[in-house]
C-alpha cells in the first residue's frame, strides 16, 4: 500500500509527519534521536509502505528539532517531551499505538507510553520498540563536546560545534546514504547551541536518576518491548559495530530491568539501523507488531 506523508502542526506547535490510512486507529509513533529529525524515519517507512501495512505512521519532530520550534516546551526534559508526544496521540483520536525510539528517543518512548496509558483518552500503549538504545551509566565518560567533560569550558563555540560535527560522523556506517548524512550534519549545524545543550543535559541527567527505574516501571507492566541494537561502546567510548551473537552490557541490563524484551542485532550498521538497514527493521517489526496484533485479539 502506497501512501504519503502530510506535514501537520499539533494544537499545541508540535510539527509531525502523518500517514497511512485517515480511519485507522492505531499507528506506529516515531520519536527520533537528540539533534535528529521526524523525517529520519523516511527509510524505514517507505519499507513499510511497501508491505501490508494498514497502521497509521506518526514521525514527531521534538521541540527545538525539525520544524518544531523551540518555544514550545521552554524546560526540555524527556517527560515534557513525552506529555507533547502523548497530547498528539489524544488529538489524533488513535485507540492502539506502538512507540518507537531512537537512542535519546527510546527514553521518551518509554515516558510516552506510560502517559499514553494512564491518560483519561482512549489510547492504549500496547508496544515499545528501541533502536539502538543506550544507558549512560555504562559508558567510560562524557563525549567532548558535552558540558561534564574536563576539558568543555575551555572550548570555544566554534570547537564545541566541530566536536558535535565529529561525534555524529563517528555514527555514520557504510550504508548511510550520502543524503542522510548530509541533511543529519545540516540539522545539527542549524540547530540552536543552547536548547540542544539543555537537552543533552536533561537526557544524561534522565540515564543516571530515572532511566533505571522507567525501564523497571515497562519490565513490571509486561509491555512488549523490542530491542534493535547495532552499536556497542568500547573502553574509549568510541561506537563499534555488533554482530549477530554478540551481547552488550546494554542489552544484558535492559534485559535485567525488562526480562519481556526481544533483542535483535542489527548487523552491518551505525547508530542509525532504521536507516541503513530499513529492510531487514520492517521485517522484524512488522513481526513484533503481528504478534501484538495475537495478542490484544486472544486478550479482547
Amino acid at each position: 500500500m502506497a501512501f504519503a506523508d502530510i506535514e501537520c502542526e499539533s494544537q499545541d506547535g508540535v510539527h509531525f509527519l502523518l500517514s497511512g490510512p485517515a480511519a485507522s486507529t492505531s499507528a506506529l509513533v516515531f520519536v527520533h534521536g537528540w539533534a535528529c529529525e521526524g523525517s529520519d524515519y523516511r527509510y524505514l517507512t517507505h519499507e513499510l509502505r511497501e508491505r501490508d501495512f494498514n497502521s497509521r505512521i506518526v514521525a514527531v519532530d521534538l521541540p527545538g528539532h525539525g520544524k518544531t520550534p523551540k518555544e514550545c516546551c521552554s524546560h526540555p526534559t524527556m517527560s515534557a517531551f513525552a506529555e507533547k508526544i502523548s497530547a498528539l496521540v489524544n488529538e489524533l483520536a488513535l485507540e492502539r499505538t506502538i512507540v518507537v525510539g531512537h537512542s535519546m528517543g527510546c527514553r521518551i518512548a518509554v515516558e510516552t507510553c506510560s502517559k499514553i496509558n494512564e491518560s483519561s483518552g482512549n489510547a492504549i500503549c500496547s508496544g515499545v520498540v528501541f533502536l539502538d538504545g543506550s544507558h549512560y551509566s555504562l559508558r567510560p565518560g562524557r563525549l567532548a563536546f558535552e558540558r561534564g567533560d574536563p576539558l568543555h569550558d575551555n572550548r570555544s563555540p566554534e570547537q564545541i560545534d566541530a566536536l558535535k560535527e565529529k561525534v555524529f560522523k563517528n555514527m555514520f556506517g557504510d550504508r548511510t546514504p550520502s543524503e542522510f548524512k548530509r541533511t543529519a550534519l545540516e540539522h545539527v549545524k542549524a540547530m540552536d547551541s543552547e536548547y540542544s545543550s539543555a537537552i543533552r543535559d536533561a537526557f544524561i541527567e534522565y540515564d543516571y536518576h530515572s532511566w533505571d527505574e522507567a525501564l523497571a516501571s515497562l519490565g513490571s507492566s509486561g509491555t512488549p518491548l523490542l530491542n534493535f541494537q547495532s552499536n556497542d561502546v568500547d573502553a574509549s567510548n568510541q561506537r563499534i559495530q555488533l554482530q549477530a551473537g554478540q551481547v552488550s552490557k546494554w542489552m544484558v541490563h535492559l534485559g535485567q530491568k525488562a526480562p519481556q524484551v526481544k533483542h535483535f542485532v542489527v548487523e552491518d550498521s551505525g547508530h542509525f539501523p532504521h536507516v541503513d538497514q530499513p529492510k531487514k527493521v520492517s521485517e522484524v517489526l512488522l513481526d513484533f507488531m503481528k504478534a501484538i496484533d495475537k495478542i490484544m485479539n486472544i486478550a479482547g
